[in-house]
């Protein structure tokens, strides 16, 4: 299949497949503000992690769920605590590719496009920037999956969508402060992620169904 129309179906899923989980209750706009900020982060999670999945697919032969065992060590990124950070996903190999290696840049901008018209407050940005600042040993499967597509690049192009994340990447594991770089953005990678991993079981569900 088109690596385009693979990528673009599992983004669809995901908006056709959370769409009826995240409505906005009616309640006054200053009171829907957060929910909505909420849902977005949801639905970008889920959006980042169909990408990391694809890129997976490609290298089936490697496992993602934390990289217990991994030897080499951390190289110093991460953190600015003597921790560990993603480090570009060096601990995968040296042979790993972002999926801006792999995909076409007009059909990657676009599939990011789309990511981003959701994440207007920024929150895919902090979630992406503050799962890079945890040592990859300790990060699980889920987490993993949404930075799988990323190197974390100081020149990555932020003119781009897909950049845009890949600095964010680059700032977590530089241990630069991801909730001061992305303020608008109110929570937390490790609530997006409370929300992300049922969206994210439901998907998969549905997908072996």
């Amino acid at each position: 299949m088109d690596v385009r129309v693979s990528v673009w179906a599992w983004v669809t899923l995901v908006v056709l497949l959370s769409a009826p989980l995240l409505q906005t209750p009616t309640t006054t706009q200053a009171a829907a503000a957060p929910h909505n900020q909420r849902r977005g982060g949801r639905f970008v999670a889920g959006a980042l992690g169909f990408i990391g999945g694809f890129l997976l697919g490609r290298h089936s032969g490697r496992r993602h769920g934390g990289c217990r065992g991994c030897g080499g060590g951390c190289g110093g990124c991460g953190g600015g605590k003597g921790g560990c950070g993603w480090c570009g996903g060096g601990h995968y190999g040296r042979k790993r590719r972002s999926i801006d290696e792999v995909m076409e840049k007009d059909a990657l901008e676009e599939m990011y496009l789309k990511v981003a018209e959701e994440d207007v407050d920024g929150c895919g940005l902090r979630l992406v920037c503050e799962l890079a600042q945890k040592d990859p040993n300790y990060l699980t499967g889920h987490e993993t999956l949404l930075l799988l597509p990323y190197r974390g690049r100081e020149d990555s192009d932020v003119g781009t969508y897909f950049g845009q994340y890949d600095k964010a990447v680059w700032h977590g594991q530089k241990g630069n402060p991801c909730s001061e770089l992305y303020s608008l953005c109110s929570y937390p990678a490790r609530s997006i992620m409370a929300y992300y991993i049922p969206l994210n079981t439901t998907l998969l569900q549905e997908q072996q169904e």
